[in-house]
């Protein structure tokens, strides 16, 4: 493809290029007597000369490229492969140049199977949507590519911008404040880094106003009018990782004994259950300080420690937990600290194994519960790195009675009353996590 691009197309791109130099290298006594220059080079190039005009105004050509396409089906997942390659119009002497300036090729992404049905009947346009979402990213990962700005006011801690909604700038987007630092008159200015910020309000374009966006320090300090901003590409999704403490406890109740009938049984003391978890989040709308996450979660786990009853006559042996959740999150920063609010909708299952003295389960109880309901939590986030996030919340949840819950005995189910005791989780649990916005997008 770039052989044929360098034999067949740079040459015309050239020959548009030089007629560039002439148009301006001419002296004309009207716009009219220019445009009718344009029009004549336009008819001998064999292109349209409004075309023709718009070149004038590039230094970069892209070449739109196709590497493969995968259709997809219930099982199958569809694949995009496509990219651009890049030229770039440089002047060498008195000529004009087009130099291959390397490419940019992205992929869809892998997206489940199990969402299959959808796909097989529009392959293309979920493939293509994934396609444009990661190729924007992968063309602003390009530096030169990369949205800067020159900060232009400074007011109350709010960084004023030149750039804005016409420019694709949005909301929560990030950038990395820098300046040049010239140690003496001989030496080279050298650029340092000072923090990053974020875009927190786009504003409509007003006559004679030259701010469009405006940014609030995360990690930056010292921004001054007249320093430089250079955008940090992220993706709107994002992954987290999580450690999970839940209180647990077995309730007072009766059991049946094959041996001693009903026994009455004293409620054990609190326990702790921890679980490990990851999570899939994915930025919404955000406004002012404020970012907005719908986040999807899932965690597994177990217990460090035993309870006794029965006057130790058994021990618990083994605990799983297995959790999940939806919801959403706003996490507001005035800072790199921030406060972190959440609701959502919660599952918790809870399945406990006692042995008997001498360990053997068969012997033993099993208790199991599961219980679903709304949460809602209230925490701290520490905005660590541009893309780095680090959260700890307190999360309440209105689980209220066992959905389905059962207690069995050498192996045989017996038989559920009301007095019977039972795994009850308090309704509430702590969480810290790491999340992370990728720099591309997953799906």
């Amino acid at each position: 493809m770039e052989r044929l691009v360098k034999e067949l197309l740079v040459p015309e791109l050239t020959k548009i290029l030089m007629a560039q130099k002439l148009v301006l290298a001419q002296t004309y006594r009207s716009e009219s007597d220019r445009q009718r220059f344009i029009v004549q080079k336009a008819k001998e190039l064999g292109v349209d000369a409004g075309h023709l005009e718009k070149a004038f105004e590039y230094s970069y050509i892209a070449v739109p490229v196709l590497r493969s396409w995968r259709a997809g089906n219930s099982k199958i997942i569809p694949r995009l492969e496509a990219g651009i390659y890049w030229y770039s119009i440089e002047t060498s002497g008195s000529s004009l140049v087009v130099a291959f300036a390397g490419e940019t090729i992205a992929a869809s992404g892998e997206k489940a199977s199990f969402h299959g049905d959808g796909y097989s009947k529009h392959p293309f346009t979920t493939a293509y949507n994934s396609f444009c979402e990661n190729m924007t990213i992968e063309i602003r990962m390009r530096e030169s590519f990369r949205y800067s700005s020159q900060i232009i006011d400074t007011r109350e801690g709010i960084l004023c911008l030149s750039i804005g909604r016409p420019d694709g700038v949005e909301v929560d987007d990030l950038y990395q404040l820098y300046g040049f630092v010239q140690e003496n008159a001989l030496a080279t200015a050298a650029r340092v880094d000072y923090g990053f910020v974020r875009i927190s309000r786009l504003r409509d374009a007003k006559e004679g106003d030259l701010v469009r966006s405006e940014a609030r320090a995360v990690t930056a300090r010292g921004a001054a009018q007249g320093m430089m901003l250079e955008e940090i590409p992220c993706s709107s999704f994002g992954i987290e990782a999580s450690i999970t403490a839940i209180p647990y406890k077995l309730t007072a109740g009766a059991l049946y004994d094959p041996e001693q009938s009903f026994m009455e049984v004293a409620s054990t003391s609190r326990r702790w259950a921890f679980g490990l978890g990851i999570g899939l989040m994915k930025s919404l709308a955000n406004a002012g300080l404020a970012q907005t996450y719908f986040v999807g979660r899932f965690t597994i786990g177990g217990t460090l420690t035993g309870a006794t009853f029965m006057g130790g006559r058994y021990e618990e042996s083994r605990t799983m937990l297995l959790g999940g959740g939806i919801g959403m999150e706003k996490r507001a920063f005035t800072g790199p600290v921030g406060l972190n609010l959440g609701l959502g909708f919660g599952a918790l299952l809870f399945d406990s194994h006692f042995a008997d003295e001498s360990g053997n389960e068969n012997e033993g109880w099993k208790f199991y519960t599961f219980r679903m309901g709304p949460t809602a939590s209230v925490g701290l986030s520490l905005w660590v790195r541009p893309l780095y996030q680090l959260n700890a919340v307190a999360e309440k949840r209105w689980f209220g009675d066992e959905t389905n819950w059962s207690v069995e005995n050498s192996g045989a189910s017996q038989t559920v009353f009301e007095d019977q005791p039972n795994i009850l989780t308090d309704d509430f649990a702590f969480r810290v996590y790491v999340s992370r916005r990728f720099g591309r997008s997953p799906l």
